[in-house]
Order: C-alpha cells, then sequence, then structure tokens
C-alpha cells in the first residue's frame, strides 16, 4: 500500500525521511498534548525501527494527524502504535 483516502483522510507510509514526524505524531496522540513528553517520544522511538514495521501516517490535508505500524509474523499481522491527535478524533483517523 503506498496511500489510501477516503473523505478527508489520507494514509500513507513513513518512509525514514518522515521518521522524526511519526514518532511525534504518534506520541502526540498517546499523551494528548502538541507538545508531547520526551519520555512518549523515547518510549515510541524504537518502534519505527522494529523489524518488518511498516510504519503509517494518517494526513489530513498535508498535517500529519495519526499514525500506527503494522507488523507481520508468519501469517499473521499485529497493528500496533495506533494514535490520533486530539483534535482529529471522531473523524475517521
Amino acid at each position: 500500500m503506498s496511500e489510501y483516502s477516503h473523505a478527508e483522510v489520507r494514509i500513507r507510509r513513513a518512509h525514514p525521511e518522515q521518521t522524526a514526524v511519526w514518532i511525534k505524531t504518534v506520541a502526540q496522540g498517546f499523551s494528548r498534548k502538541d507538545a508531547p513528553p520526551q519520555e512518549a517520544v523515547d518510549v515510541i522511538a524504537p518502534t519505527f525501527y522494529s523489524a518488518g514495521a511498516v510504519c503509517l501516517l494518517a494526513l489530513v490535508g498535508e498535517e500529519p494527524v495519526g499514525g500506527a505500524l503494522v507488523m507481520w509474523h508468519g501469517g499473521v499481522a499485529e497493528l500496533g502504535s495506533g494514535s490520533t491527535r486530539v483534535g482529529y478524533r471522531r473523524r475517521g483517523v
């Protein structure tokens, strides 16, 4: 999947040059703060580099509003690190 869109929300794969954006966006969702605490960033950061992880960004326009990752273990997919920034919740993100 390179990109998916529905209504105003687009989902696309986060590439290595978007690492900081993905980490910040996911941390914002979990901490419910625009400036997430460093502890939240530190906990989330390693997941971007997990073996087999495909990290996804949700965007409204060009604004990153949510993130998640998918990892495959054999024939089983795991969805994790899913979060949405507070101002964009209840909008299908």
